[in-house]
C-alpha cells in the first residue's frame, strides 16, 4: 500500500507566498492580538508591515496581574514604580482609537499620583466603558483623580483599594450599571447614577456619603451587597475613641426604607451587623430604628427577591434572627436562602435560654412560604439555636426544596478579589 503524500497547495501570487503572515485577513489578525498579552501583541510589529500598528488600536487594554508580573519580575523593588509607570505611559500614548475595556493591576508600594490624572483624561476621551483597577498598596490608599468622574460612557467599574472624592457638582454616571468596590473609601457625597443595577460594597469606608444612591437612585438596583463595611467604620471609631456622629451625615441610610423603595432587587447579600446597627444611634446604615421593636414584616413585600445571603449570623442574637426572618417573610418568591454562622462558642446561660424560648414561641403560620426554595447554612456548629431554627424553617415551608448545613465557608464569602 502506497503512503499517502500530502501536497502543498501552490500559491499563484509570488508576493503572497513571501508574506503568508502579513496577508492574513484583518479580522483574523485582530482576533489573534485580542487573545495574547499586550506586551506580546506589541512585539508582533516585527512580523510584517501589516501587523506593525494593529496592536495600537485594540479596544481591550489589559494591564492586569500577568502584565505586572512580567514587568517587575526579577527587578529591584525600588524600581517598580518607574518601570511600571513608564510602561503604562508608553502603551497609552501609543494607543490609537477607542478603549472599551481598561484593566490595571498596580504593584505594591508604588505611587502613581502624578500620572493618574493624565491616564484618566485619556480614558475619558477614548470613551472607556469598563474599568477594573486593583492596587496592592494597602496603605495609604491611592486617590482616584477628578478626571475619573468625567468618564461619561462608563458601564462597569471594579476598584480595589482606592479612595473616591467626588467633585461637588458631580451628578453621577449616566450609563453605569455595575459597581464592585473592595476596600474603597468615600471622602465626599456622591452617587453612581440612576442606571445602577448591581452594587457591591466590601470592606468599604464612608458609605454614609452614598445616601443619595440609597434614597433616590435605587429604582433599577437588582443586586446589592454590603459586607464588612459599616461594622468596620463603627469599630474604627471606637478603637480610636472618635465621635462617630461626626463622620455621619444627618440623613442616615435606613435599610428598611431602602428595600421597600427598591422594587427590582433580586439578590441581597448583607453582613449581620447591618441588621443590628440600631445599637449605635449614629451608625450610618440601620435596619431598625433605635426605638423600634422587632419587625414581623416589611411594609412592602420584595416580590422580585430570589436570593438572600447573610454573613456572620449569630443564632443567639434575637435582633439578628428577627430581622432575618422579617426579610424572609417579606420575600414571597424567595428561591435561595444562605446563612453563614458567626460568633461561635459558649454563651451565658440566660442568653441561651432566651433564644430557645424565642424559637419555640415563633408561630409557623406567620411565615408560610409556598415557593420551592433551598436553605444552606455554612460554617455551622450545630448549636441548639441552629437546630431550633432549622426546625422552624421546615415547619413553616411546606414546599421546601432542600435544607442542608456544613462546616465550610459559603462561596459568596470565600473572597478571591485580591488574586486579580
Amino acid at each position: 500500500m502506497r503512503p499517502i503524500v500530502k501536497r502543498r497547495r501552490k500559491i499563484s501570487d509570488p508576493a503572497m507566498a513571501d508574506d503568508l503572515i502579513g496577508n492574513l485577513p484583518m479580522h483574523l489578525i485582530s482576533c489573534i492580538l485580542d487573545r495574547i498579552p499586550i506586551i506580546d501583541a506589541a512585539k508582533t510589529s516585527i512580523l510584517s508591515k501589516t501587523w506593525r500598528n494593529i496592536w495600537r488600536s485594540r479596544s481591550d487594554v489589559n494591564l492586569g496581574r500577568p502584565f505586572m508580573n512580567q514587568l517587575v519580575s526579577g527587578k529591584d523593588r525600588d524600581e517598580w514604580d518607574y518601570i511600571y509607570s513608564r510602561a503604562v505611559k508608553r502603551i497609552l500614548l501609543a494607543h490609537e482609537g477607542p478603549i472599551v475595556k481598561f484593566v490595571m493591576h498596580k504593584p505594591p508600594l508604588t505611587f502613581f499620583k502624578p500620572y493618574y490624572g493624565s491616564w484618566m483624561s485619556m480614558m475619558a476621551s477614548k470613551g472607556v466603558k469598563h474599568i477594573s483597577m486593583i492596587s496592592e498598596t494597602k496603605f495609604p490608599l491611592d486617590d482616584m483623580p477628578s478626571q475619573f468622574f468625567s468618564c461619561s460612557e462608563l458601564v462597569y467599574l471594579l476598584l480595589v483599594r482606592y479612595s473616591l472624592n467626588a467633585p461637588p457638582n458631580f451628578q453621577g454616571f449616566c450609563n453605569l450599571t455595575s459597581v464592585y468596590l473592595i476596600s474603597v473609601t468615600f471622602l465626599a457625597d456622591m452617587s453612581f447614577g440612576p442606571q445602577l443595577t448591581a452594587l457591591s460594597l466590601i470592606f468599604c469606608w464612608g458609605i454614609q456619603h452614598l445616601v443619595c444612591q440609597f434614597t433616590r437612585h435605587n429604582k433599577n438596583l437588582n443586586k446589592f451587597e454590603l459586607v464588612r463595611s459599616e461594622k468596620q467604620e463603627v469599630f474604627w471609631a471606637i478603637m480610636y475613641d472618635k465621635d462617630y456622629s461626626l463622620t455621619s451625615t444627618k440623613e442616615r441610610i435606613n435599610l428598611q426604607r431602602f428595600l421597600c423603595s427598591t422594587p427590582e432587587i433580586a439578590t441581597l447579600i448583607l453582613d449581620s451587623f447591618c441588621l443590628t446597627a440600631y445599637i449605635y444611634a449614629s451608625a450610618s446604615v440601620q435596619f431598625l430604628d433605635p426605638e423600634q421593636g422587632m419587625l414581623i414584616r416589611l411594609k412592602t413585600d420584595m416580590e422580585n427577591m430570589k436570593k438572600l445571603v447573610l454573613h456572620n449570623v449569630d443564632f443567639y442574637d434575637l435582633r439578628q434572627i428577627s430581622s432575618m426572618l422579617c426579610l424572609v417573610r417579606s420575600s414571597p418568591n424567595l428561591q435561595s436562602l444562605k446563612i453563614s454562622v458567626g460568633n461561635k462558642g459558649k454563651r451565658l446561660k440566660p442568653v441561651e435560654l432566651a433564644a430557645e424560648q424565642y424559637y419555640t414561641s415563633l408561630d409557623c403560620k406567620k411565615m408560610v412560604l409556598h415557593q420551592h426554595y433551598t436553605v444552606e447554612i455554612g460554617e455551622a456548629e450545630n448549636s441548639k439555636a441552629e437546630i431550633l431554627f432549622r426546625d422552624y424553617i421546615r415547619a413553616s415551608s411546606p414546599s421546601l426544596k432542600r435544607l442542608y448545613w456544613h462546616s465550610k465557608v459559603l462561596k459568596e464569602f470565600d473572597y478571591k478579589y485580591f488574586s486579580f
